[in-house]
This record gives C-alpha cells, structure tokens and sequence, in this order.
C-alpha cells in the first residue's frame, strides 16, 4: 500500500489520558459484569458446578495479574505503534499479513456481535425493568432499540471526545454508587471479621480447583480492558498516554471488582446456599428491602438496576467506537471493502461507524421479527422477557 494515500483519524483537538482509560472501562462495563457475572465465578450458576465459592474475590486477584500481564504487553507495543487498528496491528508486526488479517476479522467481529447482542439486551431490560417496578411501558421493545440506536449514532458519529466522555460520565455514576453500596455491605454484613473466607483457597468448596474455575470466569470480568489501543491515531502523546490508560483501567477496575465480589459474598454471610436463588443478579437482592435479605430498599433497589443499565450503555458506546475504527483500519489495509475506509470532516470513522450500525438494525430487526435469535423457554421459566409471551397456562408472564 503506498503509504500517500493513507488516511488518519482524529480532528486538530486530541484526546486526553482520561479519554483513552474512559474507553477501556466504558467497554469493560465493571458494574454489569459484578452485578451479573460474579454467580459465574462463585460457581453456582457455572455448567460445570465447579466455582471459587467465598473465594471469588482470590479468583479476582488472580485473573487480574494475568490481565495485568497481558496489559503490559499491550503497552510495550502501544509504545512502538498507534494506529485505530492496534490490536490487530501487534499481531501483523510479529506474525505476518495473513495472521494479523485473521486476528483483525476475528476479533472485531467479536466486538461488533457483543455490540449487536447488548443493544437489544439493553432494550429489554429497560421494557421490562419499567413493566415490573413501574408498571408502565411506555415504548414497545423496538421503540427502545432504535433510541438507542439513534443515540449511539449520534454518540459516534459527533466526535470520540462525545463518545468516552459519555462513557466516562455513565461509568462514574455507576461506579460511586456501586462503589459505595458495596463497602456499606462488607460494614454492615460484618464481612471484615471473615475477610480470609474471601482470600484464601479454604473459602472454596474444592479448594485450589475450584478458585482455578473461578478465574477462568474472573478474566472475563476484564473484557474490553484493551480496547484503548484502538485510539492511538486520536490521542495526544499516545506512546504515554495509552499505556498509561490500558493499565490504569484495569488496576481502577480490579479495586472495584475485589470489592465488589467480596461485598456479595460477605452480603449472603458466605452461604452459598443463600446467593443461589438470587444467582440471576444477587447485587439486586443486596440493594433490597431488609425483609428479602437486602441492606437497602426498594428505592436503593431500584437505583442500582438504573446504574447497572447506564453502565450497559458505556458498554454498548465502548462496542462501537472500538468496532469502528478496527472495519475503518481494515480496510484501509484493504482487508476489507476500502470504502468503508471513510472518515468525517470530524475525524471519525464514517465508514466503518456506518457499518457497524448497519450490523446494529440488521440485529435489531432479526430480533423483532424472526426466532432465529430466540431461545424457547418454558412457561414456569420464561422472565417475561423478549420473545415470550403469556399462555392461559401461566398468564403472569
């Protein structure tokens, strides 16, 4: 490719180390994950049964320094390249075109089906969360999805800096309330009297085995953690910043997430038995009325479901920008379509934010109106949730 002709994203203003951190914990989504994938670590909702148990936070720590160590790496080749394509281009520098073009298609094609999938996963809950505590629904299922797809449209198309500094305002709110709830639990449960059940292989049902099972779930915790890398053509001094940024995201998120996972176990008393039928989301049931269980009320209960939805939005804003600029750096590789090597007069990813957003509808409308993207579920089970609907058998849902 003759290198002339090689077009760069980013406008005369560049973006800040806070920017580039706000794009890999807005696509971590740190209170999503500890209010529903921690059951995953603990093990009671796992296919296997196997989990860390009251060790889930050890598990944490443990996944965090092997995350710690992929990060590093990730830094000392951020240090050598910034391109919107980063996380492909490690892989072409040291293992060749084909390889890195493979890598380049598998991985941001994982990043636009979590995108794709966590849209219409937003809309639904939305719809149903404002039905069950409201009683309201003022939008159908679709109505919600396209909002939100307008305002990720409007969010990536209008500039990067809107974009992370809108998942850098969502994470903030859901991070200080989280944050703090989660400390008021770990007081007021008495968990720091117990803090070695939290932190030692004991705390597991089967020991050493069963905290190796948890971090297997805890390194999904960090997902997304690299993804600042993709916003080295945009940042100032990116050789600094952006390493700084990958590995202050994942130490930010760490802190959050030992004492997020620890707070839940301290929450049910380290009673395994006591989380399980609250596997579906036991955050919620913490933020509940003292009678269920919870430290909380249904007030609280019902702030932490908003947090937990706007850290689901940073999570969707982070899936796109990271998706378009990787379609964008592909192809203008010519590994893809080049037309989808567009950029605006604002310095985004025309092309590839187009794209993205056109996988986002295709989504959308599959949802609506075809079961491909449909589970069956039974009547005793169904949530009342996207795609069921009510039966003379069991009319609550």
């Amino acid at each position: 490719m003759a290198e002339k002709s090689r077009t760069s994203l980013g406008g005369a203003k560049k973006l800040t180390l806070i920017d580039a951190t706000a794009q890999s914990v807005g696509l971590m989504g740190p209170v999503f994950s500890i209010a529903f994938l921690v059951p995953l670590v603990v093990g009671i909702v796992s296919a296997t049964g196997n989990g860390a148990g009251n060790a889930a936070p050890l598990a944490v720590v443990i996944a965090a320094v092997g995350v710690l160590g992929l990060g590093w790496i990730i830094a000392e080749y951020s240090k050598k390249i910034q391109a919107a394509g980063s996380l492909y281009s490690y892989v072409t520098d040291g293992l060749g075109g084909r390889l890195g073009s493979a890598s380049g298609w598998l991985y941001y094609t994982g990043i636009i089906a979590l995108g794709a999938g966590i849209l219409p996963m937003i809309g639904g809950t939305i719809h149903d969360t404002l039905q069950g505590e409201f009683n309201v629904t003022p939008l159908p299922y679709l109505g919600w999805d396209i909002l939100l797809l307008v305002i990720v449209g409007a969010v990536i198309h209008f500039g990067v800096a809107l974009s992370t500094r809108t998942q850098l305002v969502l994470a903030l709110i859901s991070f200080t309330v989280v944050g703090i709830f989660s400390i008021v639990v770990i007081f007021r449960s008495g968990g720091l009297h117990h803090v070695s059940s939290g932190f030692s292989p004991s705390g597991s049902p089967s020991g050493w085995k069963g905290v190796f099972f948890g971090v297997l779930y805890g390194v999904l915790l960090f997902t997304g953690f690299e993804t600042a890398a993709n916003l080295g053509e945009e940042t100032d001094r990116p050789e600094k910043n952006i390493p700084r940024a990958v590995l202050t995201a994942v130490l930010a998120v760490t802190a959050f997430y030992i004492i997020g996972s620890f707070s839940q176990v301290a929450g049910f008393h380290f009673s395994l038995k006591a989380m399980a039928p609250n596997a579906g989301g036991p955050l919620f049931a913490l933020a509940g009325p003292a009678s269920g269980g919870g430290f909380g009320g249904v007030a609280l209960r019902r702030l932490v479901e908003l947090v937990v939805v706007l850290d689901m939005l940073a999570v969707l804003i982070g899936c796109a920008v990271s998706a378009a600029r990787g379609v964008f750096a592909l192809a203008r590789d010519e590994r893809l379509p080049k037309a989808l090597s567009g950029v605006s007069r604002r310095g985004t990813p025309f092309g590839g934010s187009n794209f993205v957003l056109l996988v986002y509808v295709v989504i959308i409308a599959g949802v609506q109106w075809s079961t491909w993207f449909a589970l069956p579920k039974t009547p005793s089970t169904c949530p009342c949730s996207r795609g069921c609907r009510p039966t003379a058998a069991s009319p609550s849902w």
